[in-house]
C-alpha cells in the first residue's frame, strides 16, 4: 500500500470520495495511485509539464496493477483537463502565485462542481487573495506539520459560502474561526519573524516605510490573535 505522508495525507482528505480526480504537478503519480489503492476514486488523470515524472508515475501505475485507471497527460496546470470531468483537482508543492496563475489561466476549466484542493508551499497569503479575486470561495482550511514546518491545505470552489475576511490571509481566516490547534504555533513563528524583520530594516535604515507600515501591521494582527488563542 502507497504510503503518504501528513501532507498527502491532509490532501487526500478533502479529495471527494467516489468520483474522478485529477493531481496537477503529480511528481511521481503517489497521490493518484494511493488514491486509486484505497479506492477513494474510481479513476485519476496525472498531469505534469515532466516527462520523466509521467513515466515515473506509469512505471508506478503498472506494478500496482493501476494503469487502466490512472491517465497520465503531459502539460501545464489545468490545460490538459476537459471542464467537468473530473470534481476533485489537486494542485500541491507549488508556490501560492504559482497556484494562482495556473487557476487564472484554467479559470474556464472550473466549473460548478469542481473541488479545488490547493497545498501552497508558501506564499498561502497571495493565493488567498487571488482566489477571492477569481471568486472561488474559500470553502475549508486545514494546516498540518511536517519536516519541521507547518503546511496549508486550501480547499475552494464555486460552490457557496460564507464571505471570506481577507484580513487574516496570512493566516487563513477559516482556520481562526476553528481556533486550529496548530494555529497559536503559526502565530508565534510569524510574530517573531515580522518583529525581527522590522528590527533588521530599522537597523539598516533601508526598509521602504510601505514595508515596515506592513510588517507593523501584521505585528497588530498576530499579537491581537494570540490574546483569544
Amino acid at each position: 500500500m502507497i504510503r503518504l505522508d501528513g501532507r498527502l495525507g491532509a490532501v487526500a482528505a478533502y479529495v471527494e470520495e467516489g468520483m474522478p480526480m485529477a493531481d496537477v504537478g503529480c511528481g511521481h503519480g503517489l497521490l493518484c495511485a494511493g488514491l486509486l489503492q484505497r479506492g477513494r476514486v474510481p479513476r485519476a488523470v496525472a498531469v505534469d509539464r515532466s516527462d520523466l515524472s509521467l513515466e515515473k508515475t506509469r512505471r508506478l501505475a503498472g506494478r500496482l496493477g493501476l494503469g487502466g485507471r490512472l491517465d497520465c497527460r503531459r502539460g501545464d496546470g489545468l490545460g490538459p483537463l476537459e471542464a467537468g470531468e473530473v470534481r476533485s483537482v489537486v494542485i500541491a508543492g507549488v508556490s501560492g502565485m504559482g497556484i494562482a496563475r495556473m487557476l487564472e489561466d484554467g479559470i474556464h476549466k472550473i466549473d460548478g462542481g469542481t473541488r479545488l484542493v490547493l497545498q501552497p508551499m508558501q506564499g498561502e497569503d497571495a493565493l488567498r487573495k487571488a482566489l477571492v479575486r477569481l471568486r472561488l470561495n474559500i470553502l475549508d482550511e486545514d494546516l498540518v506539520a511536517g519536516k519541521g514546518r507547518l503546511f496549508d491545505v486550501i480547499v475552494a470552489g464555486r460552490q457557496k459560502a460564507p464571505e471570506y475576511d481577507l484580513a487574516y490571509a496570512r493566516v487563513g481566516f477559516l482556520l481562526w474561526l476553528k481556533r486550529h490547534p496548530l494555529l497559536r504555533a503559526r502565530v508565534e513563528h510569524r510574530l517573531a519573524v515580522a518583529r525581527k524583520l522590522i528590527a533588521n530594516l530599522q537597523k539598516s535604515g533601508k526598509g521602504p516605510e510601505e514595508t515596515l507600515d506592513d510588517l507593523r501591521s501584521a505585528v497588530r494582527l498576530y499579537e491581537e490573535m494570540l490574546g483569544w488563542l
